[in-house]
């Protein structure tokens, strides 16, 4: 049994968490295997007793041993009629090695933990954010904490809930309640979208002014478009569709009915931003906990999971420049009638 190898199934090194002078490489690998062996000898009081508890060889263990000895240049083991001994420096060596097996303590009791993460989280989403929600995110959670359910309610807004009712909500609006903690929050910024079928059929706004004469726009009720436009715009805009609900909204401007705006990473979704139109009206969503049960396990552990999805609501594209002259957004190559 290799305890390096175990170490090493456990063990993974998170995306663009490291530089590549601090990535373990198979130097290091060797090296731990090596040290670890050496606490083994130690703690057994020879080889042989060591790789019978370990079940290996005493010729592997030899073979590890040797390396780490030429490494250092130096004898770490000394023989005699009673067995194996470690030089001081050896020990030295070996003092280090409580914090690897307290590391190995912490890992193997993931295992533990996980498996008490169980039971109902009763989950209040914002009805935009439970679209713009990324579902494989979902399934790794629950290939984690197979116990894990969680109830969601999703609704426009929060006069629709109780925040007794909930443990965790997720809202554009700000929650004032005393019964209530912000977690954390985020803005995503969004821009004007439409498909690229619409923009072949009707032409590329020039701008806030053309957009409004010439072209259909879609809103949500309680909408950024007012804000973006201006009072006087607003009146005079072409509202051709209004809904309270995000899908539908976002079912519209796939099917080329007009303009609307939008978080900026529906770029990704294949509709196209209009990047030389400035949207200056992010979006904040709030992530709020029932004070009352908020460090219960698996709330803290879903609390953990929505803090890390909203990190991830980074724009992916670059948001347009409120000075001088816009950043390009992913525009799409569209027929632009005059």
């Amino acid at each position: 049994m290799h305890l390096i190898s175990e170490l090493s199934d456990h063990l993974e090194i998170p995306e663009n968490a490291v530089c590549e002078d601090k990535m373990i490489n198979k130097k290091d690998m060797s090296m731990l295997e090596s040290i670890l062996y050496l606490r083994a000898i130690e703690q057994c009081s020879g080889k042989r007793k060591a790789s019978e508890t370990l079940g290996t060889s005493v010729d592997t263990i030899n073979k590890y041993i040797d390396n780490l000895e030429n490494y250092f240049g130096l004898k770490l083991i000394s023989t005699n009629g009673r067995g194996s001994d470690l030089t001081e420096t050896a020990k030295r060596i070996v003092d280090k090695t409580s914090k690897i097996k307290e590391v190995l303590d912490d890992i193997y009791n993931i295992k533990l933990n996980n498996q008490e993460i169980k039971g109902e989280v009763r989950v209040f989403m914002s009805l935009g954010y439970a679209s713009y929600m990324v579902p494989q995110d979902l399934s790794a959670l629950f290939d984690i904490f197979p116990g894990l359910h969680i109830n969601s309610i999703t609704a426009m807004d929060t006069s629709f809930f109780n925040i007794k009712d909930v443990d965790i909500a997720i809202t554009y609006q700000e929650i004032d309640n005393q019964d209530t903690v912000l977690i954390s929050e985020k803005k995503v910024h969004c821009g004007f979208f439409a498909s690229s079928q619409y923009l072949a059929q009707k032409g590329y706004p020039v701008d806030l002014d053309d957009m409004v004469k010439n072209h259909r726009l879609i809103t949500k009720h309680d909408s950024l478009l007012a804000r973006v436009l201006g009072e006087e715009r607003f009146k005079k805009a072409n509202i051709c569709f209004k809904s309270n609900n995000t899908l539908a909204l976002i079912n519209a401007l796939e099917n080329n009915t007009g303009i609307g705006i939008m978080p900026l990473s529906f770029a990704l979704h294949g509709l196209v931003c209009l990047d030389n139109i400035i949207c200056d009206c992010p979006i904040t969503y709030h992530l709020y906990a029932n004070r009352l049960t908020k460090d219960i396990p698996r709330v803290r552990t879903l609390i953990n999971f929505y803090k890390d999805i909203m990190k991830k609501l980074e724009n992916p594209v670059p948001v347009p420049s409120l000075k001088g002259e816009p950043l390009p957004i992913l525009r799409q190559s569209s027929n632009k009638a005059s």
